[in-house]
């Protein structure tokens, strides 16, 4: 289904009944947004037709290789977890919630990797720190094998308190089984 809001027709009843909103002066909103959104959505519709021209823009926020918005992306999924704990839904919901918090913060590792490397460094040890404070071991969820290998890389290494050596190593596999995961997806 995707997590992006643009791709979505919503009805505004869910919106204002589940008081969905998005956090106010952030970026990344829609990873805040499309999981509460799934979780009161008493029924969801696929649609194969295409009806939304989507244009990737290489100056976006999503593609922007330096700046502070992507702490924001941090913030953003901590706003998130405290939203679930406010709401209740963690009782509930927990193995997967926190399959989401480990999935967005281990995907923001993958593009720190691909877009600046072992320049990341710094941005890896605030993830990292925040990954363990919320997940006491990611291995005990039961979606994470749903992690393929270079996410998994990465989540090994957050749990491995690296120095920066041992980071760059990690960079530099993590590139190798990333491009490995995009030449298999080309094949037909």
């Amino acid at each position: 289904m995707g997590g992006e809001v643009w791709g979505k027709l919503i009805c505004r009843r869910l919106i204002i009944d589940s008081d969905i909103l998005f956090p106010e002066e952030l970026a990344y909103e829609d990873s805040y947004w499309m999981p509460l959104l799934c979780i009161y959505a008493e029924k969801i519709y696929l649609i194969e037709e295409k009806l939304y021209h989507y244009y990737v823009n290489p100056c976006s926020t999503s593609f922007a290789s330096a700046g502070f918005d992507h702490m924001d992306y941090l913030t953003v999924q901590l706003k998130k977890w405290a939203e679930y704990t406010r709401r209740g839904l963690m009782e509930k919901y927990y193995a997967e919630l926190e399959y989401n918090f480990l999935s967005e913060m281990v995907g923001f590792a993958g593009k720190m990797v691909l877009m600046h490397g072992e320049q990341s460094y710094s941005y890896f040890l605030l993830d990292s720190e925040l990954v363990k404070e919320y997940v006491a071991d990611w291995k005990t969820n039961k979606y994470t094998g749903n992690f393929s290998p270079p996410y998994r890389l990465l989540l090994d290494g957050m749990y491995a308190s690296l120095d920066r050596d041992s980071y760059a190593q990690i960079v530099d596999q993590a590139k190798i089984l990333f491009l490995e995961k995009y030449n298999e997806s080309l094949v037909y």
